[in-house]
């Protein structure tokens, strides 16, 4: 027979053991999913040049291969740089060079909100399984915004002779995209693949054209089948490969650096050499946008970041 002592003992474990198994299950309601749940991941992929993540109160941290970012980091990708993003195992963003975005992915995998907010320059993203009904993904330019399913899209946004705009390639899927005028959606698109809209300024017309699925660059497909394994050249013409292998085998790019908007500098750079900072700077505050390291292998625009 058991002594009073012993039950007393072991009815204490046992409680402590519900006691933890609560705060387990209550920790976990709180963050409003369920045990089978996994959350968010975005993890560094692969990074040509170098790349730049803002978090909080910290600059310029420098970003590497197999690195998390947290919901909340903005990206800063060099010019003649390139970084590949993974979020969720399933979704890719070709980032190229020149880009600056802040990407927010919030939730569970089953019950995601994503949000990647562009700043300047240009990413591909290829969704590759379509999000259920309990998540989202948005896109927004400073005049657009768009939601995802299940798509290859590649956005873009920039200056143009002084002036904003806003460029969407939409390559595979469906995706509804809207134009932002002083915080508000004004205009809506129902885009299909092979559709491109170009959004310009407040009160300026919005273009809409059909684009070549083939126009999407080869170094994104190329960066997008280090992953994938497919064959990148079935999307391509004859002559579209005839002119990218034209370019490849020019001898000399021209390199112009941009401050302001303005030419500051031109330099004319030899196939697989790099990069020579100008020996005079815009101002005193601030770096040319760049990844020096790496060889040129097309023409360039550096910016000079303040």
């Amino acid at each position: 027979m058991k002594s009073k002592k012993g039950l007393i003992i072991g009815g204490m474990a046992g409680l402590g053991v519900l006691i933890i198994a609560a705060i387990v299950v209550l920790v976990i309601l709180l963050k409003g999913g369920t045990a089978r749940d996994a959350y968010r991941v975005i993890k560094v992929s692969k990074i040509d040049g170098s790349t730049y993540i803002s978090r909080g109160d910290i600059t310029d941290l420098e970003a590497y291969e197999g690195m998390v970012l947290q919901s909340g980091d903005t990206v800063s990708v060099d010019g003649n740089s390139t970084l590949i993003l993974i979020l969720d195992e399933d979704k890719i963003c070709y980032v190229e060079q020149n880009t600056e975005l802040k990407i927010i992915a919030e939730g569970t995998v089953n019950a995601s909100q994503t949000k990647i907010e562009l700043v300047s320059g240009a990413f591909t993203l290829d969704v590759q399984n379509k999000l259920n009904d309990d998540s989202d993904f948005i896109v927004t330019t400073p005049n657009s915004t768009m939601a995802i399913r299940g798509t290859v899209v590649r956005t873009e946004t920039g200056l143009l002779n002084g002036r904003r705009f806003s460029r969407t390639s939409l390559f595979k899927g469906k995706t509804d995209l809207s134009k932002v005028s002083k915080g508000a959606n004004v205009e809506d698109h129902n885009m299909d693949a092979g559709d491109e809209v170009i959004i310009g300024e407040d009160g300026e017309s919005t273009q809409v054209k059909e684009v070549e699925l083939s126009t999407l660059s080869q170094t994104t497909i190329e960066n997008l089948i280090d992953i994938h394994q497919e064959d990148p050249l079935e999307i391509f013409t004859e002559k579209e490969l005839k002119e990218e292998k034209e370019n490849k085998e020019k001898d000399v790019y021209t390199v112009e650096f941009i401050y302001n908007g303005n030419v500051f500098a031109t330099q004319d750079v030899k196939r697989g050499s790099t990069i020579v900072e100008p020996t005079l700077a815009p101002s005193d505050k601030g770096k040319w946008y760049v990844n020096l390291s790496s060889p040129v292998k097309t023409d360039l625009q550096i910016y000079w970041k303040e």
